[in-house]
């Protein structure tokens, strides 16, 4: 018998490996099969921290990079998870042990998983579960068949109008269907509260014709697609996991890592708004002449007497109010700041657990956290008194110094007494809060504080706005005084006219040092307390000065 030829022998054996190799895939995949038709599979409600041994037959409807905001540093793999019932779940995927899964995550697909543990969020859950499915480095995870009734994906929709009771609560992420508007230039380097980053806006439209704003920061920029271009088509946008912010009396969401931004889905709520009687879309170009309006909350003005009575119901959470009051104290049970989470979507307090510091809500650990205003202060008007919190950027208007200058201050030798010299500047100043109301006010109503969310101050005394020409021979002198903010005091000198100017105000032959001396007498009147002149103070006025001069007011405002 022939020998056969090494070449030969090594393809035959190569080909019989491959055959060996196929078939054995061939009855892994059956076996695999029977054992999805034999193996009894939990819910997703099922899946809690009590209960183990759970064995799950899911979807992977989306996956992102979860990172930390600030340095970028890249924490796990997470994603959305729906059972065939259509409940979901946030599963996560350390880095650490990411490249032994990193195959098995696609989006869209069913796979099988057991061996994993579970774990409560209290924020930015990006579904309606506060649950979370942690994978650990014995989790079981393969790719099963496709041939279910698991939904392929689903979103919690929230309405224009129904934003306002998720300002500033981030205990659940929120998602969005609309018209595509339009899309914003790249702002370079805009200054924000963690230094300065590139901004981009995308707009979007409801069947009201409201107009909603989402903003995306940073490296979250490449979260939209490319295709997204000025004066295009009018699709269907959908945006998923967003934190929700009132922004100059409109409010706007703001990306996260999980943010998705989807065109055109074949989902039912895309057809029902593509297909909605109102839908003005179907002949309406992208430069429509009809303005859009903006998704916006009547700010409502009480004192605090009427404030505190809100407070006795819950009907009031999540709702706006404004009111006038003066800061009378500074309320010093506690620090003026406090260690914070380094991740800008967090900023909750963290605890020393050495060597390094612990944020519970986002579960991970820092070196160093973040410093953060807090400050509490005493503030009334003529109905009562009612405590105030101020944070970041409204304490720092307050305080009119950042956060910074008074960490080094405090660092000096006598540190304490100077921070607290600046702390107790504002009290006696009066300024315009505004407010929104949280459960937890209402529960808490004696005890708690108000958390401002923006401040104005109210402008008081004489201002000068205008002075034209201040040599004493001049032919023309103008002055413009701003008194309590409600009325401008408006003076002119002219040779020898004496007629109506255009403004409404009398001009006269007035002297320079006469107006000086007017000014006086309106300081002392001011700082006697009065909030507009009076007809005896202002025909008090003209007593120093000669009958031929002529003061005149104009008013501004109520």
């Amino acid at each position: 018998m022939p020998s056969i030829p090494m070449s030969a022998s090594y393809n035959r054996h190569r080909w019989l490996g491959e055959r060996a190799r196929a078939e054995f895939q061939d009855w892994e995949k059956k076996e695999e099969q029977h054992l999805d038709m034999t193996t009894h599979y939990n819910l997703i409600k099922q899946v809690t921290k009590s209960v183990r041994n759970l064995k799950l037959r899911v979807r992977i409807d989306r996956s992102w990079d979860h990172y930390l905001v600030g340095n970028e540093t890249l924490l796990s793999k997470d994603m959305i998870l729906i059972d065939e019932k259509g409940d979901q779940i946030n599963a996560s995927i350390p880095m650490e042990i990411y490249p032994q899964f990193k195959e098995k995550v696609q989006d869209g697909s069913v796979v099988h998983l057991e061996k994993f543990t579970v774990k409560n969020v209290r924020s930015y859950c990006p579904v309606n579960n506060k649950n979370k499915i942690t994978f650990e480095k014995y989790t079981t995870m393969r790719n099963i068949s496709d041939e279910t009734s698991i939904p392929r994906q689903l979103f919690s929709f929230v309405d224009f109008k129904k934003l306002a009771p998720r300002d500033k609560q981030d205990e659940f992420l929120t998602d969005v269907i609309g018209f595509y508007n339009n899309i914003g230039e790249l702002q370079k380097n805009v200054h924000t509260r963690m230094g300065q980053a590139d901004k981009k806006s995308i707009y979007i439209d409801n069947e009201r014709m409201e107009c909603l704003e989402i903003t995306f920061w940073g490296d979250r920029i490449k979260q939209i697609p490319q295709v997204l271009t000025k004066n295009g088509p009018r699709d269907i946008i959908t945006v998923t996991s967003t934190t929700v912010r009132l922004f100059s009396g409109k409010y706007v969401l703001q990306a996260t890592p999980a943010t998705k931004v989807y065109i055109n889905l074949e989902t039912d709520d895309a057809h029902t708004l593509k297909n909605s009687s109102n839908n003005p879309r179907a002949e309406l170009p992208i430069s429509r002449k009809r303005p859009s309006t903006y998704a916006t909350e009547a700010i409502q003005v009480k004192n605090l007497e009427e404030i505190d009575t809100l407070l006795l119901s819950t009907s009031s959470v999540g709702k706006r109010y404004k009111f006038k009051a003066k800061i009378s104290d500074i309320d010093n049970k506690y620090n003026w700041h406090y260690n914070c989470c380094e991740s800008d979507q967090c900023k909750r307090k963290v605890e020393l657990k050495y060597p390094e510091w612990w944020c519970d809500y986002c579960s991970i650990s820092m070196k160093e956290p973040t410093k953060r205003y807090k400050v509490q202060f005493e503030i009334e008007d003529s109905t009562c008194k009612k405590l105030i919190t101020t944070f970041d950027d409204e304490a720092e208007y307050l305080l009119q110094r950042p956060l910074d200058e008074l960490l080094k201050i405090e660092k000096q030798e006598n540190g304490f007494d100077l921070v607290s010299k600046i702390l107790e500047e504002p009290i006696g100043k009066e300024y315009e809060f505004e407010v929104r109301i949280t459960k937890y006010n209402c529960e808490n109503r004696k005890d708690s504080s108000l958390t401002v969310s923006k401040i104005d101050k109210i402008e008081k005394g004489i201002k000068i706005i205008k002075q034209d020409d201040e040599e004493p021979n001049a032919k023309k002198q103008c002055v413009e005084i701003q008194f309590k903010g409600d009325s401008v005091l408006t003076v002119f000198s002219l040779s020898m006219s004496r007629r109506r100017s255009r403004d409404g105000c009398w001009n006269g032959s007035l002297g320079w040092w006469p107006v000086k001396w007017m000014i006086w007498v309106l300081k002392a009147v001011d700082k006697a307390g009065y909030k507009t002149p009076s007809p005896i103070q202002m025909a008090a006025i003209p007593l120093g000065l000669p009958q031929r001069d002529v003061i005149g007011i104009m008013e501004t405002g109520s």
